[in-house]
């Protein structure tokens, strides 16, 4: 037992010499990926923007886009980019069908699609007629219901030669309503229904440009209302027929009391 003892004794102080005697060691981040931060997890470190880029291990290629004319963008971590856009430590060198060319930190790194993107994205693209053709009837319903309401509400117009795939329905408060966009918005959050206010109507009122100089023609009305009284509501191709009535029955509940 006394032996067991003294061995331990004898290993520790060893221990604890070369502990002394051993120089500092820092890992310098900068520039490379923290290795003690878990890559999977709720406490993995997430890119939150191109700013955030500094090597090769941050990037996501998403996307490559060809037009018509033969111009190329590309997705990188929900951005769009063209050649020669640079940002932060990252600089798109060159776009083709196939492949991007980036560099990062200095170096230059190829990055190319997978098949399994590529079979995605043509898989989407046979469904994009239904998604159109959903997303234009969706419109129209709402369309059609709050067109009886045009006392408190201001309607899109489009010519005749426009005919848009709607992202959503925008509609704006009028000044002269007994409610706010607010209170509507909010009244429609609370039954679950999600709603998104227009951006941004009068950008001067924004704080990110309340420092900045500018020049003002007139008195920016128009940009004023659509700030204050503008919202959208969804129109995804699955919003079926039993979810538009429940939004819309909700919303002739908030109008019946405000009235």
């Amino acid at each position: 037992m006394m032996l067991k003892i003294q061995k331990f004794v004898i290993l520790a102080l060893m221990t604890t010499a070369a502990l002394a005697n051993a120089e500092e060691f820092r890992y310098e981040v900068k520039g490379k990926r923290d290795p003690f931060v878990p890559l999977v997890g709720p406490d993995r470190v997430v890119i939150a923007g191109l700013e955030d880029i500094v090597s090769i291990d941050d990037v996501n290629l998403e996307g490559i886009a060809v037009g018509a004319q033969g111009n190329t963008v590309v997705m990188i971590n929900g951005h769009m980019l063209k050649e020669g856009d640079k940002v932060g430590s990252l600089e798109v060198k060159k776009i083709t069908k196939s492949v991007v060319t980036l560099a990062v930190g200095g170096k230059v790194y190829n990055l190319k699609l997978t098949d399994f993107q590529a079979a995605i994205g043509v898989a989407q693209l046979k469904k994009l007629p239904y998604f159109i053709k959903k997303r234009k009837e969706n419109f129209k319903k709402y369309e059609n219901f709050f067109h009886k309401y045009k006392k408190y509400f201001v309607l899109m117009k489009t010519s005749k030669k426009e005919d848009p795939c709607w992202f959503g329905f925008p509609v704006v408060v009028r000044s002269d309503a007994p409610f706010t966009r607010t209170e509507l918005t909010e009244f429609l959050e609370k039954n679950k229904i999600g709603t998104r206010n227009v951006f941004s109507g009068n950008l001067l009122r924004h704080p990110a440009y309340m420092d900045a100089s500018f020049k003002v023609i007139g008195k920016l009305n128009n940009a004023d209302h659509i700030m204050n009284g503008a919202f959208w509501l969804g129109v995804f191709p699955e919003i079926d027929d039993a979810r538009i009535r429940y939004v819309m029955e909700k919303i002739k509940e908030f109008l019946d009391y405000a009235q």
